[in-house]
């Protein structure tokens, strides 16, 4: 199944061991690949990995693994991970 995200959506896949540390080895967001954007989406791509919290986000179950749905504002979006 391929679901195509409109507007300033962005579909994120979550990433589990991202190798980051936080205070107390808690994580304190998200981490997940981009795997499609919405038209209006810029400054990121597909395959970018982003640092994201799920508040207020929508999920979907494709191919077995759960995604969410982030609209690309700071509030869900809160920043690209540079390798």
């Amino acid at each position: 199944m391929t679901i195509q995200p409109l507007f300033d959506q962005i579909l994120i896949k979550p990433v589990e061991d991202t190798g980051i540390l936080h205070g107390d080895n808690v994580p304190i967001c998200e981490y997940g690949e981009i795997v499609a954007l919405g038209e209006e989406v810029k400054n990121v791509k597909v395959g970018d990995t982003l640092a994201f919290t799920k508040w207020g986000t929508n999920s979907v179950e494709i191919n077995g693994t759960k995604h969410y749905f982030l609209k690309n504002e700071g509030q869900f979006v809160l920043g690209l991970i540079i390798w």
